[in-house]
């Protein structure tokens, strides 16, 4: 949904003047938010509860680790690739997010409608370590 980057300035001490900003050396990357569309038997909102839980439960292992088969040596970290569609639905872009760890899962909307269908959304928070544009 969003996310924002930054480079924290540099204050240079300047003569008697004050101090002059000048272009950081570090990228700043925000928490990745998004919202997860959930269905009837709460599939999503069970795989990030799951995935929040090995992370707390396990010893890390490597995103990279493939050779381990069952649940509680999972890998912690996972790539997010989202695709940005056009107007007719066909991917024009895809941003890959390295290494994400789910931060937040937000409430899970509790209420009870009739008539028109509403489509349920998790709000979850992700860190990573940075992001590939193509």
């Amino acid at each position: 949904k969003r996310q924002a980057m930054d480079i924290p300035a540099a204050d240079v001490p300047y003569s008697r003047i004050g101090n002059i900003a000048m272009a950081g050396d570090k990228l700043n990357f925000t928490e990745l938010e998004c919202m997860i569309i959930v269905d009837e038997n709460l599939n999503a909102y069970k795989e990030m509860f799951d995935w929040l839980q090995r992370i707390v439960q396990t010893n890390e292992a490597s995103g990279l680790d493939r050779s381990r088969n069952n649940d509680t040596t999972a890998p912690t970290v996972a790539d997010i690739t989202v695709a940005i569609l056009s107007s007719h639905n066909n991917t024009t872009r895809t941003i890959r997010y390295i290494d994400c760890i789910p931060t937040t899962i937000g409430s899970l909307p509790m209420e009870s409608t009739t008539g028109d269908t509403t489509i349920i959304a998790l709000p979850v928070s992700f860190r990573f370590s940075y992001f590939e544009l193509n």
